[in-house]
């Protein structure tokens, strides 16, 4: 585990504990508790995720196609 790893994200930081996988389609994976920490919005039918900094600001992510995982 990496811990208090700051991660930038549109004009935004974040911090969190990240565990190193050997994943090739994934930048990274935020698990519940960060989600929670962050006051995540996840719209699914809209593909994307908000999430609200402590400042108060939001950042929105958004997917883009889906894959079929084989």
């Amino acid at each position: 585990m990496v811990r208090n790893v700051r991660i930038d994200a549109n004009e935004h930081a974040l911090e969190a504990d990240l565990f190193v996988l050997d994943m090739k389609d994934f930048d990274i994976i935020l698990g519940m508790d960060r989600l929670s920490k962050y006051g995540a919005d996840i719209k699914c039918h809209e593909r994307k995720v908000i999430l609200h900094t402590p400042s108060e600001n939001e950042t929105t992510f958004y997917g883009v196609e889906s894959r079929t995982l084989s």
